[in-house]
């Protein structure tokens, strides 16, 4: 059995082909290409799964988008399997998060700009009253120098 080219992440093999007689790796490499065939049968055409399994990793999965990877590293099947299928939910859903998030964008945008506008005619508006009591205050100044 011919393994396919491994995808690369960053410049590197996702992972080493284990040795063939290793029933692990037997066994991975059959689901691996079941997995694949899920995520082909749910409109991801063009992606791979790796399954590489490794607790010490803090993420159960992470998805390439550049080499088109979703890289699982669940130790036991159905973890993995379960892992797949979140990160397939996941990219499925990006082009609403990514359109929330311009929303969101647009919408702090609009207010810090509105805030702008605001503090800046309140700054005006203090201004005009600080000049206007300085002209007065010189105003009382000279009344009260002349009364002596």
């Amino acid at each position: 059995m011919n393994s396919p080219a491994r995808p690369q992440v960053n410049g590197e093999n996702v992972h080493a082909p284990l040795a063939s007689s290793t029933r692990p790796h037997v066994v991975r490499e059959i689901t691996e290409a079941k997995m694949n065939e899920l995520i082909r049968s749910l409109g991801l055409e063009g992606w791979q799964i790796v399954w590489e399994p490794d607790p010490s990793q803090t993420k159960r999965g992470q998805i390439s988008p550049e080499a088109r990877v979703i890289l699982v590293h669940d130790s036991e099947t159905n973890d993995a399997i379960r892992t797949v299928l979140h990160e397939v939910l996941e990219l499925k859903l990006r082009p609403a998060f990514n359109m929330q998030t311009s929303l969101t964008n647009a919408l702090l945008e609009w207010a810090n700009t509105e805030v702008y506008k605001a503090k800046e005619r309140a700054i005006e508006d203090l201004l005009d009253l600080i000049v206007d009591l300085v002209k007065r205050s010189d105003e009382v100044t000279s009344i009260i120098g002349e009364a002596r």
